[in-house]
C-alpha cells in the first residue's frame, strides 16, 4: 500500500470517526446521574442574550460537552490506562499500587487549615469543658506503603500526628496508626476502590477507643458478620481504572436493639430501628449501607448501653464506626459539619452529652474548613 493511500485511510477513518461521535452526541438521550462518577451531569444550557453576554453559557456548555460526550467513562478509562503504561501511574491524582489498590494521592497541606482545625476542635472541647477525643483517620497511603508505586509523593501522616499531639490541650488524640498497620497483617483495613476503613479496620479503631477509655472491646465473633461483593467506592469512580476489581463489604452486626433518627435540614425526622440500610447494598457504592449516608445530625438510642451520652463531630470516617460504638452509650449523636449550621454548643446543652468524640480522616483535616461553624 503505497503512502498516499495510507495517508487517505487514515484521514477517512479520522472523519468517520468524528461523524459517529457527533451522530452519537446528538442521538443518544442526555444522562441526568453517573452511576460510576456518582454525581449529577450538566445539562443542555439554556440559550439567553444575559447567559452569553455573561460568559455563563459557554461556560455550561463546554461542562455539557464534557459530561453528556458519547462512551465518555470508556474513553476516561483509555486515557488512565494509556497513562500507566507509559509509566505515569496517577490518574486523577490516584495512584494504581499493588495487588489492585487504588490509592488517593496525599492531600496537599496548605500551612493553615491543618492548625486551624485542631486549634477550633481545641477551643470547642474547651468551652463544652466535658471528656473530649479525636481520631484522626490515617491517609490509605501511609497504611499501605509497601504496596504503593516505586515513585510516589511522601505521606506526611507522621509529621501531622506529632503537630496534633503538640497542639491539643483540651483533647485526647487516640492514635491508631500503629494498630491498624499491624491488624493489616492480618485482615486488610482498607479498601482497594474507596477511601475509607473497611469494617475489621474500624473494629481496630473501636477497640483503641474503648482501649483509652479502659474498657474491653467484644471479639470478633461476637458478631454477626455478612458479606457482599461488588462494591465499588469514590476512589474507583475518580481513578478512570474501570478495570479493577470490586471490593467486599462487611456488616458486623452485634444485634442490638437500637433506634436511629436522621435528620437533615428542611426535611422530616425519620426514624428506623436498624444502623444498617440494606438497599444500599443494590448500588455500586455500597458504603452508604452505614447509617444511610451522608446527613446533618443522626441520633443512635440504645436503653440498655451502661454508658451515657455521645457527641460525634465527624466526616464519612465515621459511618461504620459509630455502629460498633453503640453498644457502650445510651444515646450518640453524629453530627456533620458540612451539612450543620445551628449552634453545636447549644445541641450538646440541650441534649445533655457528657463526651465528644470528633472522627475526621487526615484528608479532611487537611482541606475542609467546615470546623469554623465551631467558633
Amino acid at each position: 500500500m503505497s503512502e498516499k493511500i495510507r495517508a487517505y485511510l487514515l484521514t477517512a477513518v479520522f472523519v468517520l470517526f468524528l461523524a459517529a461521535i457527533s451522530i452519537a452526541f446528538f442521538v443518544i438521550k442526555d444522562s441526568d446521574y453517573s452511576e460510576t462518577e456518582k454525581r449529577y451531569l450538566q445539562q443542555s444550557p439554556a440559550f439567553s442574550a444575559e447567559s452569553v453576554l455573561s460568559g455563563d453559557f459557554t461556560s455550561e456548555l463546554e461542562e455539557y460537552a464534557q459530561d453528556q460526550f458519547p462512551a465518555r467513562n470508556f474513553f476516561k478509562g483509555l486515557s488512565a490506562y494509556f497513562d500507566l503504561l507509559c509509566g505515569r501511574n496517577c490518574a486523577e491524582d490516584i495512584y494504581f499500587a499493588k495487588e489492585g489498590y487504588l490509592i488517593n494521592a496525599p492531600d496537599e497541606d496548605d500551612g493553615e487549615t491543618f492548625e486551624k482545625n485542631l486549634s477550633r476542635f481545641d477551643n470547642f472541647a474547651e468551652s463544652l469543658g466535658i471528656e473530649s477525643k479525636l481520631v484522626i483517620i490515617p491517609s490509605t497511603g501511609y497504611i499501605l506503603n509497601s504496596y504503593l508505586p516505586a515513585f510516589h509523593a511522601e505521606y506526611e501522616d507522621d509529621k501531622y500526628f506529632a503537630e496534633a499531639e503538640e497542639t491539643l490541650k483540651n483533647i485526647t488524640l487516640i492514635d491508631t496508626r500503629d494498630a491498624l498497620k499491624d491488624a493489616n497483617e492480618e485482615k486488610a483495613v482498607c479498601y482497594k476502590t474507596d477511601h475509607h476503613l473497611t469494617s475489621w479496620g474500624n473494629y481496630t479503631v473501636y477497640k483503641k477507643i474503648l482501649e483509652e477509655l479502659l474498657l474491653e472491646a467484644p471479639e470478633p465473633e461476637d458478631y454477626t458478620i455478612e458479606t457482599y461483593s461488588g462494591f465499588y467506592g469514590t476512589t474507583y469512580s475518580s481513578s478512570g481504572y474501570f478495570l479493577a476489581k470490586g471490593d467486599d463489604i462487611e456488616i458486623w452486626d452485634k444485634g442490638l436493639d437500637v433506634s436511629v433518627t436522621i435528620s437533615d435540614a428542611g426535611a422530616e425526622e425519620e426514624t428506623y430501628d436498624t444502623m444498617f440500610f440494606k438497599d444500599h447494598l443494590d448500588e455500586l457504592d455500597k458504603y452508604p449501607v452505614f447509617l444511610d449516608g451522608n446527613h446533618s445530625v443522626v441520633k443512635i438510642e440504645n436503653s440498655a448501653a451502661k454508658g451515657g451520652k455521645l457527641l460525634i463531630l465527624r466526616d464519612s470516617y465515621a459511618h461504620c464506626l459509630a455502629p460498633f460504638l453503640a453498644e457502650n452509650y445510651s444515646e450518640i449523636y453524629l453530627i456533620d459539619m458540612r451539612y450543620y449550621r445551628s449552634s453545636v454548643s447549644q445541641f450538646a446543652e440541650e441534649n445533655g452529652v457528657d463526651s465528644l468524640l470528633i472522627v475526621y480522616g487526615l484528608d479532611s483535616m487537611l482541606t475542609d474548613n467546615n470546623a469554623a461553624w465551631l467558633e
